[in-house]
């Protein structure tokens, strides 16, 4: 059971999960990025490549902190492998 938390800093967590953590903590100058549980979350700057594309399942669900596409992807590979996209951090 979790009785507090203290944030004193980034805190990056699926949303069914920063509802108990706002609800029990206390964000010391700090931010919690959420990203919709059921997709897969990738850490740091992403760049999405025609290479990356290739690994992906079909109809993948992801979610970046930061996102860089590159111009020359495969436009038919991307719509086969991505079906939703979220940024967390939009500068």
């Amino acid at each position: 059971m979790i009785y507090t938390i203290v944030l004193n800093g980034r805190l990056i967590s699926p949303k069914k999960l920063s509802g108990l953590i706002e609800s029990k903590g206390m964000i010391n100058g700090g931010e919690i990025l959420s990203y919709t549980s059921d997709y897969e979350f990738f850490c740091g700057t992403t760049e999405i490549t025609n290479r990356f594309l290739k690994v992906l399942k079909p109809d993948s669900k992801l979610a970046f902190e930061n996102l860089v596409i590159i111009n020359n992807i495969d436009m038919d590979i991307f719509k086969e492998k991505i079906s939703n996209i979220q940024v967390l951090k939009k500068s």
